[in-house]
């Protein structure tokens, strides 16, 4: 017998985007994940000034991360100081409620580009990778869920369905965005 130590297995990482299961449940090491609450704590605690210079905010919601934009317009402009603080109750409301604002947008995603001969197994695993990446708040009626990482099995490289939302959080179309 040797007294050399046995190696041990390298931990090794998972997908670049895991999906919203493997963000759940951390392994032994990692640190606690802040509850709901504390992320929703320190998004109160974010100064209107530095969302608007820096044009977005990265929170924890729903055991992932996401950046959140605010938008008079959609995703293409950029909120004023006035335009944030106007918007940041509307945004902590959808961060309270992430969990089921993903499960709705995904799914609106699954049935939008579905083909109808997809296996269930393929829309588990479809749901397992379309992890949402950025939520933009707007005014009027409009929200949007962005899949950035969307990956080449769905789209061409570059581009990323977006999911539209009306004033109660119902999915009502999917853009394409580069």
């Amino acid at each position: 017998m040797s007294d050399t130590p046995t190696p041990q297995t390298p931990d090794i990482p998972g997908p670049a985007t895991p999906g919203p299961d493997a963000l759940a449940t951390p392994g032994p090491d990692a640190p606690a994940a802040p509850d709901a609450s504390a992320a929703l704590d320190a998004f109160d605690a974010l100064d209107p000034d530095r969302i608007v210079a820096e044009r977005y905010v990265t929170v924890r919601a729903a055991g992932q991360e996401l950046s959140v934009s605010f938008d008079p317009f959609g995703s293409h402009g950029s909120a004023d100081r006035e335009t944030v603080v106007r918007l940041l109750p509307r945004a902590r409301a959808l961060l309270a409620d992430f969990a089921a604002v993903r499960e709705r947008a995904t799914e609106y995603l699954w049935e939008w580009g579905a083909d109808g001969e997809s296996t269930e197994e393929e829309r588990a695993a479809f749901r397992r990778e379309m992890v949402p990446t950025t939520l933009t708040v707007t005014e009027g009626a409009g929200t949007e869920v962005h899949f950035e990482n969307a990956g080449e099995d769905y789209l061409l490289d570059g581009y990323w369905p977006v999911v539209h939302h009306d004033a109660d959080m119902n999915p009502v179309r999917v853009t394409v965005e580069a």
